[in-house]
């Protein structure tokens, strides 16, 4: 799908750089940032969960050591 965005210049060269570094093209580029930082918030959302988890088997541990 095509879609035109509006970036900074400093971000647009940011962008062709790291891109160039990764022998990407810019829009490559582009959409493996917007993916990675779709798993990363996916994972972020579920760190407080873990973290629970995580010190309910803690207490368990503990009653049952």
């Amino acid at each position: 799908m095509k879609v035109t965005i509006n970036l900074p210049e400093n971000a647009l060269k940011m962008a062709d750089d790291a891109a160039e570094r990764m022998c990407l093209s810019r829009s490559a580029f582009i959409s493996l940032c917007i993916a990675e930082k779709c798993k990363q918030d996916a994972f972020m959302e579920t760190l407080p969960r873990m973290l629970s988890e995580l010190q309910a088997l803690r207490a368990l541990d503990k009653k049952e050591g």
